[in-house]
């Protein structure tokens, strides 16, 4: 496991739809918005940061032993 520190900007589109329209809209960014842009790749529902050079790794470090969220 790795813990990893992001800089991104305060807002993440979602765009969704499909066949003839698409509706997109800016959501603030929380930790759920983060995970969704990270884990889903669907063809209906797509979550993204417009300007790929506003998402800054800080740090990656190893997650220590026996900490939250490691198994």
């Amino acid at each position: 496991m790795k813990i990893i520190r992001l800089q991104v900007p305060d807002s993440i589109t979602r765009a969704s739809g499909g066949g003839s329209f698409t509706r997109s809209r800016e959501i603030e960014v929380d930790a759920e918005t983060i995970i969704k842009a990270l884990t889903t790749n669907d063809y209906h529902d797509s979550w993204y940061f417009p300007d790929p050079d506003s998402v800054k790794v800080l740090s990656v470090e190893d997650s220590p032993e026996g900490s939250p969220g490691t198994t």
